[in-house]
């Protein structure tokens, strides 16, 4: 029997799965059925992710995992801006540990070229 409509869900999977939905807000989340079994599915709101499976315990486990991944993951579309912004700060930690190099040398009586270094701004 082919149909279109997943059964319903008896009174403790479906409080179950509504506590998922409302706890796992950036996850859109359904379930289907092939007739013999339900197939609980969750797409990420922000992340190029989704999830499958056959039991609510094992959506919770991996709904969890995921999520304190994705939350150090940067959101699609994003990740080019994040990297830009970590290399211009990476950039400056340079800087600053150069020059504080040369200052150094400088105060320990280093070499004239070395003291004369000038660190040069990076590109924004």
């Amino acid at each position: 029997m082919i149909s279109y409509t997943p059964p319903p869900l008896d009174g403790a999977r479906y409080a179950r799965f509504v506590d998922l939905a409302l706890r796992y807000t950036s996850w859109g989340i359904g379930y289907t059925s092939d007739g013999e079994r339900l197939l609980f599915t969750a797409v990420h709101k922000l992340h190029d992710a989704q999830v499958s499976c056959h039991g609510l315990d094992t959506l919770e486990a991996v709904l969890a995992a995921s999520d304190r991944h994705l939350r150090r993951t940067p959101a699609a579309g994003r990740v080019r801006r994040y990297y830009r912004r970590w290399e211009r700060q990476q950039a400056e930690r340079e800087r600053r540990d150069l020059a504080a190099l040369v200052d150094l040398a400088a105060r320990l009586g280093g070499s004239l070229a070395l003291a004369t270094v000038a660190p040069t701004r990076a590109a924004a």
